[in-house]
């Protein structure tokens, strides 16, 4: 079965979707059934690459809440992450664009190592406050999961595949994506935000019993 996930790497509830699908498939010993395909979708494409703003204020003018309730918001998310093995340092975190990012996750998905790349930035991002438009950051990342350095910088300076990272967000508007992670299992049935371990399973069950 094919999984679709639509997903951008700046979002704390992607990371939370991620980890209990995986806890879902662990439960049915359903991991060599399933092919997943990480799907590009930016939050927030008319973010700067520099960071600029920390992510309490960046909620605050996203959700137009104040900084006390954007606040409240990340410690529960924190909170909601440690349940499932996460750690969460949010307070350290720059919002910041994430298309060369994306980019450099389609050339793992050609060289097959897509979920490594992927569970590595998020935990770079969402735990280490690491600044994910940095082409040196994104290097580091992309050699820790076996990409060789110089293929990777070759990518960032160029403007390879922008196109696919288009295409998938494009891709995303036609199944009326509205928030991330937006699951998309066997082309037919639809998981959208981070729902619990319970709702994964019983949507895995359903789709590979058919």
């Amino acid at each position: 079965m094919r999984i679709d996930i639509w997903s951008d790497l700046i979002c704390p509830w992607c990371y939370l979707g991620k980890r209990r699908m995986e806890k879902a498939l662990d439960r049915l010993d359903a991991h060599a059934d399933v092919d997943v395909y990480w799907r590009s979708y930016r939050l927030n494409p008319e973010l700067p690459r520099e960071p600029t703003i920390a992510m309490v204020d960046y909620m605050c003018k996203r959700y137009h809440i104040d900084k006390e309730r954007s606040a409240v918001g990340l410690e529960r998310l924190g909170q909601l992450a440690a349940t499932e093995g996460l750690e969460y340092r949010l307070d350290r975190m720059r919002p910041t664009d994430t298309l060369d990012a994306h980019r450099l996750l389609h050339l793992a998905a050609d060289r097959g190592v897509a979920d490594a790349l992927k569970e590595r930035m998020l935990r770079a991002v969402l735990g280490e406050g690491a600044v994910i438009a940095d082409h040196a950051t994104l290097e580091k990342l992309a050699g820790e999961v076996g990409i060789d350095a110089r293929e990777a910088r070759e990518v960032l300076a160029s403007d390879a595949y922008r196109d696919a990272v288009e295409a998938d967000e494009a891709d995303g508007r036609r199944h009326h994506l509205d928030a991330v992670p937006f699951f998309l299992f066997g082309g037919t049935d639809r998981v959208t935000s981070a729902r619990t371990v319970e709702d994964y399973e019983r949507t895995l069950r359903r789709v590979l019993d058919r």
